[in-house]
């Protein structure tokens, strides 16, 4: 739906595609990370008028990674089972709260930098996320 924002009756028929697939996994599993990551930037771009809002995301990313630790506190039964999540939300929780309405940079920054001590050579949380918090931190200041 990014790729295609301009395109009206292109995202009518991707949210038509996606509403049913996002229904069958709210009923699977409603508190799935992954779930609730993928419905961030739906709820980060929805009007809080219509379900959404800035605050839904943050919040949405903030309860997935309470389950992700929940669930990675526990070894995976095969040693191939997946264990994503934690660095991957807390970079959309810094960015997040970069980018909200009222920015607090300072949690941007704890999130980034938690992000990074997991996945130290991550190009986009390192080179990019950090310098534009820091910036924004810098500009803030009187």
């Amino acid at each position: 739906m990014y790729m295609s924002r301009g395109y009206t009756d292109r995202i009518k028929d991707l949210i038509a595609q996606s509403s049913p697939l996002v229904q069958q996994a709210k009923a699977a599993d409603p508190n799935h990370p992954r779930l609730l990551w993928v419905l961030g930037p739906v709820y980060w771009n929805t009007p809080a008028e219509r379900g959404g809002g800035q605050d839904k995301a943050i919040a949405g990313y903030n309860s997935a990674l309470e389950e992700i630790r929940k669930r990675n506190a526990t070894a995976p039964a095969d040693p191939l089972d997946p264990t994503w999540g934690e660095p991957e939300l807390l970079m959309n929780l810094a960015w997040s709260n970069l980018n909200r309405e009222k920015p607090d940079v300072a949690t941007a920054e704890q999130q980034a930098q938690a992000a990074l001590k997991l996945v130290p050579n991550w190009h986009y949380v390192r080179d990019i996320l950090i310098p534009q918090i820091q910036k924004a931190s810098s500009e803030s200041k009187p």
